[in-house]
């Protein structure tokens, strides 16, 4: 149970803190009402002489012995109730020998406020100077003497301000002898209404005593020295006691105005923990882990603010109450009630700290930042708004002469107050609110530009670009990155927001100041002499076609970037992460980086070089798989025997294995220990990733979802610390490395794992012209981070395979399959939750939501992942072709989903998905077969460490759905090259043509519409809209083992239709690279249909297919 409900095995400092903190606070809510209640019986002296001596049993501490958690807490309990009974001491001393006026109340409590203040802070300075924590203790010696003479000091102190005072009361006089509280009338303080407003929000300020208690570690996290922490509490102790006397002595000398001076002041100030968790957020979100005066500035403020706030609504209180035993009673019962409070606190904070993804039980600055922000912004507003309330009535519980003329008067005063602290706690809520918004990041603009705007630097140097130089011509690899990359800093210098870039070397930055002065027209794309990019641009809408080359040679990428993508309309290459990865057999080893070498099961930097050049002449541009969560982790991958096992060990046990921990290229590594890498760029030590407080060589696991993503390890690969500006610049080597070879777009892993701030400061530095972020579908909606993934590129849709796959699998009935045609007609709905089949016009509604699904998402069927993840549970098992088929249960399809293996009704789903006008970009799987979850690509044997990937040998396309056992046991050719399948490349096409500027209308066969048949067209937004662009209809297909579907051909003859009259080609069964439409030369595989006054001649719709005849290649 305690490590479900904490995430670790054990009591970390967090874990302690939180535990320690409801010691005491239970303590204090027990003790309160008990010292009260003991007041009415016995003499003050001795409960005051009892609450001092109570601290005595610290200085046991001193003794040497065993450490112990439970003698720990019995020792912060006893000082819990020590505390609660020094109030009898604050209310004896405030009522006795002093004049009852506002002034001499201010004085005092000022002066008390700045004791405790310059004695608090001097005591946090001692423990930081004198560092009693950094002595290492021993089995044999837990205790070592010089710990002991480090806390001496302490104890001496306890000692002095224990017995002295606590002796010096059992001799105590007058009052503190012979009173005793009375029994009746000290109810009536509750008829005062501004104390009970008050104490409601004390109440409500207590929930947030436990984050209030966290600012000095989050300082400590912040990257601040322990020494220079000590200097400046020194220096707190001094400025917040100064300036609490310095208020003292003002509020003393205003005789005139000072109830309302102390008014105002006691309630319109808001508390400090307001601001302290904006600075705490912005502080983490900016500069992570830097050290920030103005930061510490800001805190200090609110340092002064809460105890001038603090001492006025105590000096307020007393002079309300004007009487000890009031005061006592008044003091007991709210010093248990946020003795309660501050008790549930540590649990409280942390369930809601959850629901925003961040936990108090943490060494991670930013994450207890975040937690920080979740919790205080709420509590601390409630109690704002209850303190400003007891405005409406303070001045008659204080019995203020009439000092306002009318009523009205009388109530304008507190109805500004209210409004204008509610008007500062709304300001504070949205500036925090602000400081998760990262500012725009710069897109490349898609149309022909004509900028308004001031121009405020103009050079031209063709001369070879290298990193930080004012040099725009190619680089050393011959690309134009590198140039593109010192024109933005240009333009970050002269604080621009739009650059204009030419190849030949010239650099042009300009102030546009709105999007209005850009003049985008971003409806198609033209070739331009520069090129433009503005924060006011967007990066979608660029008519991307990718294909994800799973683990393919980088010889054999750079071939098929000429010989098939580029001739084919595709214009993206996604390849496998480049970076040097461990041993293995598992295609998952590409995902478990050991340096950032180009050397990788793919090839060799030289032969990545040449390919990533092939692929930019061919009009192809590569897209790398980042991985920048994590490195590999020390586990051996392979062979079966070993699998599991902790690698490098000495020995060789159940757990443990000689193997070495070594990446592809010969880089050793261990558990989070990388330093065989190359300085600056991936040597990695411990520290450098997110662990235990006070093990570096663990962490918190993910799953389970409980726990932070953004921290703990995923999978148990180590999780890097990108908070860390050490950490995000050797990330950001890598990537400059990549850009400067001509990698111009990212996908990045386990995107939902990293702080969003962190993945836009990595990037920042380089104009990528796309990034996609891997985010499955419950971290995409309904996150706090949502908005600010989308501010830094395209989500990765893995929830559109999922609708797809429901409407093509067939339902398993008791007895029998379903073919559930009716769930293959709403393809035409395949939005989540749709409203209605005329929803939209079929396409995607303008909404929140939408983004991630239409206009910022880069849709696929499938990937590496899940095309494997039902087989999941077992790496090694073999999976038969049966096993293959899915269930639509009406609810979902588990993890299921169309692949490769389901043969003709993939390549149905494919030619849908890019037929169909949905999402910004698209993305076709190009995999290899494989019979085992864990199976490596061709070439790569069962259990080996270090086989190289096979030349590419494509299989043809199946012919059956799913496919057979004859066509997936082709040893020869195990690569499947979906892409390569009849039909894509003149499908990619045509969605090129039409996407963006048609609009979808069903049917497309006019009058025609039953179950498992489906048609649509597409009709163009401007121009004669009589006739449409295109016609696309699908029929659903036999399964040979469910035996449902349709084996009849579709009869479409004198079907009417939206086409002009003309002759037509079904792009759907072409088989070689389609051209562009100015290039077409006029040729169709299979038969031509026409169409007279609208309707079809000689068409027969085969089985499965599609129909997509475009009047463009008519």
């Amino acid at each position: 149970w305690f490590q479900r409900l904490f995430g670790g095995p054990s009591l970390d400092p967090s874990i302690l803190a939180m535990i320690f903190f409801l010691a005491n606070s239970i303590a204090t809510c027990i003790f309160a009402p008990i010292w009260a209640t003991l007041a009415k019986r016995h003499q003050p002296r001795h409960l005051l002489a009892a609450s001092f001596l109570l601290n005595l049993p610290i200085v046991l501490t001193l003794v040497p012995t065993e450490p112990n958690v439970l003698f720990a807490l019995l020792l912060v309990f006893l000082q819990g109730a020590a505390s609660s009974g020094l109030f009898l001491f604050v209310c004896f001393n405030f009522m006795l020998s002093v004049k009852p006026d506002m002034t001499e109340s201010a004085l005092r409590m000022g002066m008390l406020e700045a004791m405790r203040a310059f004695v608090n802070w001097i005591l946090f300075a001692y423990v930081l100077l004198a560092s009693p924590s950094s002595v290492a203790g021993t089995k044999e010696n837990p205790l070592p003497i010089e710990l002991s003479w480090r806390l001496l000091p302490l104890a001496v102190l306890v000692l002095i301000f224990s017995i002295a005072p606590g002796l010096l009361c059992l001799w105590a006089p007058g009052p503190y002898r012979d009173d005793r509280a009375p029994t009746e009338g000290v109810g009536r303080v509750w008829s005062r209404r501004s104390v009970v407003l008050l104490a409601a929000s004390e109440f409500v300020g207590g929930l947030l005593g436990f984050p209030n208690t966290r600012y000095m570690a989050w300082w400590m996290e912040n990257g601040w020295p322990i020494d220079r922490l000590g200097s400046i509490c020194i220096f707190m102790a001094l400025g917040l006691s100064l300036v609490l006397l310095a208020w003292t002595k003002f509020l003393r000398s205003s005789a005139v105005h000072g109830y309302y001076l102390l008014i105002g002041t006691a309630l319109l100030l808001a508390p400090a923990s307001l601001l302290q968790c904006v600075v705490y957020e912005e502080v983490s979100t900016y500069t992570f882990q830097g050290v920030s005066l103005s930061a510490f500035a800001l805190s200090f403020v609110s340092v002064i603010l809460d105890l001038v706030r603090t001492s006025s609504i105590w000096a307020l209180k007393i002079q309300i109450l004007n009487s000890r035993w009031r005061l006592l009673t008044y003091c007991s019962a709210v010093l248990a009630l946020t003795g309660c409070a501050n008790a549930i606190s540590p649990g409280v904070c942390e369930v809601i700290a959850r629901f925003s993804a961040a936990t108090y039980i943490t060494s991670n600055q930013k994450e207890m930042a975040d937690a920080m922000r979740a919790t205080v912004l709420p509590l601390g507003t409630a109690q704002y708004i209850l303190q400003l309330l007891a405005m409406f009535f303070v001045r008659r519980d204080l019995r203020v002469a009439q000092s306002w003329r009318t009523s009205r008067c009388r109530a304008l005063l507190p109805t500004i107050a209210v409004l204008g602290g509610l008007g500062l706690t709304i300001a504070v809520c949205l500036s925090s609110t602000g400081t998760k918004d990262n500012p725009p990041r710069v897109r490349r603009c898609k149309g022909p530009v004509q900028p308004a705007c001031k121009v405020l630097y103009e050079g031209t140097n063709d001369a070879p670009a290298r990193f930080g130089y004012r040099s725009f011509g190619r680089n050393q690899y011959g690309m134009t990155t590198t140039g593109r990359y010192n024109c933005l800093q240009q333009m970050h210098y002269y604080e621009g927001d739009t650059f204009l870039f030419w190849e030949s070397g010239r650099c042009e930055v300009q102030q546009c100041q709105d999007a209005a002065s850009v003049k985008v027209n971003s409806s198609e794309m033209i070739p331009l002499e520069f090129e433009a990019w503005s924060v006011y641009c967007s990066m979608s809408g660029q008519q991307l076609t990718a294909v994800q080359l799973l683990e393919w040679r980088w010889q054999d990428v750079g071939e098929e970037c000429e010989r098939q993508l580029g001739p084919a309309g595709i214009n993206v290459v996604q390849i496998s992460p480049p970076s040097e990865h461990t041993v293995g057999e598992t295609w998952a080893v590409r995902y478990q980086p050991v340096s950032y070498k180009l050397e990788s099961r793919a090839g060799t930097e030289e032969e990545f070089v040449t390919m990533v050049a092939k692929c930019e002449a061919a009009g192809v541009s590569v897209m790398a798989d980042l991985v920048l969560n994590h490195m590999a982790s020390p586990y051996v991958l392979s062979p079966t025997s070993e699998l599991g096992k902790v690698c490098g060990s000495n020995e060789s046990t159940e757990k443990t294995s000689t193997l070495p921990c070594e990446g592809w290229a010969g880089t050793r590594y261990g558990n989070r220990d990388f330093s065989y890498g190359q300085p600056g760029l991936d040597r990695y030590s411990p520290h450098n990733f997110h662990h235990y407080k006070l093990n570096l060589l663990s962490n918190c696991a993910f799953p389970p979802f409980a726990n932070n993503r953004h921290i703990c390890d995923l999978h148990a690969l180590p999780d890097l610390d990108t908070e860390s500006i050490k950490v995000q610049e050797m990330l950001q080597a890598y990537i400059g490395h990549l850009f400067e070879i001509g990698v111009r777009m990212f996908r990045i892993d386990a995107a939902a794992h990293i702080y969003p701030d962190s993945i836009d400061r990595i990037l920042s530095p380089f104009p990528v012209e796309y990034i996609t972020l891997e985010i499955y579908g419950q971290f995409a909606t309904g996150d706090p981070a949502r908005d600010q993934l989308l501010n830094i590129g395209a989500f990765t849709n893995f929830d559109y395979g999922q609708y797809v796959s429901e409407r093509f699998f067939d339902t398993r009935k008791v007895k029998k399959w379903d073919a559930n045609l009716e769930a293959f007609n709403r393809l035409l709905d395949l939005r989540p939750h749709a409203p209605s089949r005329d929803a939209c016009n079929r396409l995607p509604c303008d909404n929140p939501f939408d983004r991630y699904f239409g206009s910022m998402s880069l849709v696929f069927l499938d990937n590496q992942d899940v095309q494997r993840q039902k087989w999941s549970g077992d790496a090694q098992a073999e999976i038969p072709i049966e096993d293959v088929l899915c269930d639509w249960s009406g609810v979902g399809v588990g993890t299921c989903r169309l692949s490769y293996k389901m043969g003709l009704a993939y390549h149905q789903a494919m030619l849908f998905m890019l037929a169909w006008p949905f999402g910004d970009a698209v993305r076709i799987m190009s995999s290899f077969s494989f019979q085992r979850f864990g199976q490596g690509p061709p070439g790569v044997g069962n259990n080996s460490r270090h086989d190289k990937t096979d030349i590419v040998k494509c299989r043809g396309m199946p012919s059956t759905a799913p496919i057979s056992e004859e066509y997936e046991s082709d040893e020869d050719n195990r690569w499947i090259c979906e892409h390569r399948w009849q039909g894509i490349s003149p499908l990619i096409r045509f969605r090129n043509l039409v996407k963006g500027r048609t609009s979808v209308s069903t049917p497309g066969i006019v009058d025609h519409s039953e179950p498992g048949r489906i048609s649509f067209s597409l009709t163009p937004k401007k121009g004669d809209r009589r006739y449409c662009e295109g016609l696309v209809a699908l029929q659903k297909g036999y399964n040979y083992i469910s035996k449902v579907g349709y084996q009849t051909d579709w009869e479409l003859n004198r079907e009417e239709t939206c086409l002009p009259p003309g002759k037509y080609c079904n792009l759907a069964v072409q088989k070689a690279p389609w051209p562009k439409p100015n290039s077409w030369g006029g040729t169709c595989d299979g038969e031509w249909f026409q169409l007279a006054r609208n309707k079809t001649e000689k068409l027969t719709y085969f089985n499965g297919g599609v129909v997509s005849p475009p009047g463009l290649f008519s």
